[in-house]
């Protein structure tokens, strides 16, 4: 399903002419050689490749996606260990910046055939290059930008070096055949992807993570944002995929025109001035990144290199030890160079001019070539600050993608303390790939800074960081770990029914976890730091905390730490304005027998009756009169659901007229909430009282029952 390095030439080459012949007789009137020096393609899609995109992406089609290389897949960074660089000829980088490639590394050059590599030899020759460094690639070729349909490289999972490559986002068909070939040329695995694509728009960081703008979302409509992750995962390892707004603002949308990956944990953002229109759109990437995990388990550390007027600092070349940076003969330029020597200790940083734009420059015109035969080296470093112990665990996978020997006394940790000379400890080989050694323990307050080094019988050694000495890991010892101390208080600790409570976790010795348990309160347990809990039942409850961190756990516990009580409860005011006549003299509810003089209205909520929920309870309600004697017309209203009102139906539990006392019952019904509330009994003159409200002619007592 995929291409062996036995192949002459790749079977996609064939079978896409195939399905694009009708397509490629239309192009090769566009991008002929001869077309090439006459039409100038630019970076952008001219509106003759705008209209023949749609019919070159339908062709493609046709096209079966080879199997993913075996998992799991790492995709390499640009950072990494490369043999070479591929650039195209009509030249689009100076060729001061070939002779200073060609010192450390092979330079592929694309050529059209070999009169034009003896024209291109020619022209290193008389400019320095180093020759014996130098290969040529025959393909045709629509282009130089050589990053943007270049080929991308992944490690499998047998350790095996291989080409991915993608749809190239233009309709040049000799430039997106030019990974198939590459693979042929080198004698490696290809792999194709379903995805439309372009390298100037995919950074990665060699563990997992990797970056693009959201035009890898406008170019593959076809597929959801998922489908898309996907294939990323399959065919380059990537399991984080940052897809991020554009702030750049023009026609490229690639992420090499304002970002860069300098290291697993270090990104460079362009920077604008303030009075620019999208300084906020810049600002916002940089923060998004500053606050992302890289795979070290850190945040990003960001780089900040200021381009005020369009300068492509960002499109640099990382070309193993050294940096080649775009520059504009600008007062800038030296500012730009420094970010990088900051960022990147130990590196060469170099400047070039050259036919460069903001956003078309070095990075867009070469792409590394990665080291085939890689040593490889795995860590997760300890960084930040670690607790005070007897020695530090470092661990590593060494891979040699050779498959060269590792030379056994070869591997070893490097440290230093506080910047003093450097010591050498041993690693050895614990299981498989994996190589282990220990830091000697170190007293509080020390910085040790760390590498790893190995090299191979085939002549390759690798540092981890990449440079080694001047860039190592740093970690800073602090403090032995104590107990935690558990200790926690509340924002309120009486509360009413239905209430929350916030905690606060209060613990010394910084726990990293936390268990709860509230008794009555609802979440009955909790392993947030500081969380809320609502109560919904009176009561007094305990309250328990356990604080852990790597040293041990502590617990506390606060007893009847929380009243909850029933909620206050305003009734609604009722009197009569006139006693001159009549009043409520005496009123008789199961044991409320109260006698009372004339008042608008009287407040006997201090006297309790006592009821019983489905039984019949006896009531005599007396009249008092001045003179004449008349009707009057009596009820009584419980609250029986608490709710602080007597409209509910059922409250209105006796209602009788006439002259003299009157008796009757009334029975609870088994509904009635138990506990105390309130009962309202009403005498008025004519006609029926409401509950709430001031009549003429009558009175209003209130009592207190509390029904069983």
């Amino acid at each position: 399903m995929f291409f062996k390095r036995d192949l002459s030439r790749p079977r996609r080459l064939v079978v896409k002419h195939r399905a694009a012949i009708g397509l490629i007789c239309l192009l090769l009137l566009l991008f002929a050689p001869a077309a090439f020096a006459e039409k100038k393609l630019t970076h952008e899609m001219s509106k003759e490749e705008k209209a023949l995109m749609p019919e070159y992406l339908k062709s493609r089609q046709n096209l079966m996606a080879t199997m993913p290389p075996p998992a799991p897949v790492r995709g390499i960074a640009e950072f990494e260990k490369m043999e070479g660089v591929l650039i195209a000829y009509p030249l689009g980088i100076p060729v001061s910046i070939v002779a200073e490639m060609s010192e450390d590394v092979m330079v592929t050059t694309i050529v059209a055939n070999a009169s034009t590599e003896t024209t291109v030899r020619n022209l290193y020759t008389a400019n320095g290059v180093n020759m014996s460094h130098c290969n040529f690639l025959y393909a045709p070729h629509d282009s130089y930008w050589t990053r943007d349909y270049g080929p991308w490289f992944a490690a499998d999972g047998n350790g095996v070096i291989s080409i991915t490559d993608f749809t190239y986002n233009r309709p040049r068909v000799n430039d997106d055949d030019i990974p198939a070939a590459m693979a042929t040329f080198l004698g490696i695995d290809f792999y194709e992807m379903d995805l439309v694509h372009t390298g100037g728009n995919y950074m990665t960081e060699s563990l997992g993570i990797a970056a693009s703008t959201d035009l890898v979302w406008e170019e593959n409509t076809s597929k959801t944002h998922a489908e898309i992750n996907q294939v990323m995962a399959n065919y380059q390892g990537i399991a984080t995929y940052h897809v991020t707004a554009d702030p750049l603002g023009d026609y490229i949308k690639h992420i090499d025109c304002w970002g860069k990956f300098l290291d697993v944990d270090k990104v460079l953002i362009a920077q604008v001035p303030t009075s620019d229109s999208r300084y906020s759109d810049y600002e916002a990437i940089a923060s998004y990144f500053a606050s992302q995990t890289s795979a070290y388990g850190n945040n990003y550390q960001v780089y900040r290199v200021y381009e005020p007027s369009g300068q492509p600092y960002t499109n640099s070349l990382i070309l193993n030890n050294k940096v080649l940076v775009p520059i504009m003969s600008s007062s800038y330029d030296a500012a730009a160079i420094t970010v990088y020597q900051n960022a990147m200790p130990g590196y060469e940083v170099l400047g070039f001019t050259g036919s460069w734009e903001a956003t078309d420059a070095l990075h867009c015109r070469a792409i590394g070539i990665a080291d085939r035969g890689m040593l490889y080296i795995k860590h997760l470093p300890l960084l930040g600050e670690k607790p005070q112990q007897s020695q530090y665990a470092i661990s590593a996978d060494i891979i040699p993608y050779s498959g060269a020997a590792i030379v056994a006394d070869s591997v070893k940790i490097y440290y230093r303390v506080n910047g003093g000379s450097y010591t050498a400890v041993a690693m050895t080989n614990s299981s498989g790939n994996t190589y282990t050694g220990n830091i000697p323990g170190q007293t509080q307050g020390s910085q040790v800074g760390y590498y790893i080094q190995v090299s191979d019988t085939s002549g390759r050694a690798s540092k981890h960081p990449f440079i080694g000495s001047p860039d190592p890991h740093v970690f800073t010892v602090a403090a032995p770990p104590q107990v935690p101390v558990a200790n926690f208080s509340a924002n309120v600790t009486t509360v009413v029914v239905g209430g929350s409570v916030q905690f606060t976790d209060l613990s010394t010795n910084t726990p990293t976890s936390w268990s709860w348990a509230f008794e009555g309160g609802t979440p009955a347990t909790s392993t947030a730091q500081n969380p809320t809990v609502t109560y919904n039942t009176a009561g007094t409850f305990n309250v328990t905390l356990t604080a852990t961190n790597a040293a041990g756990s502590d617990g506390e516990t606060k007893i009847d730490y929380i009243t909850v009580n029933q909620p206050s409860i305003v009734y609604c005011t009722a009197s009569g304005t006139d006693q001159s006549d009549e009043w409520i003299a005496k009123v008789q509810v199961a044991n409320i027998n109260n006698s009372s003089g004339a008042s608008p209205y009287s407040n006997f909520t201090a006297i309790v009756g006592n009821l019983t929920r489905g039984t019949s309870a006896s009531v005599t309600l007396t009249p008092g009169y001045s003179g004449t004697i008349y009707t009057e017309y009596w009820r009584i209203w419980i609250d029986y659901n608490h709710d602080g009102d007597f409209a509910d139906t059922g409250e209105t539990v006796l209602s009788k007229y006439g002259k003299s006392a009157r008796t009757g019952t009334f029975t609870p019904p088994t509904t009635a909430l138990t506990g105390t509330t309130r009962m309202r009994v009403a005498m008025k003159y004519g006609s029926y009282a409401a509950s709430c409200g001031t009549f003429s002619y009558g009175e209003v007592e209130d009592y207190t029952v509390n029904i069983n």
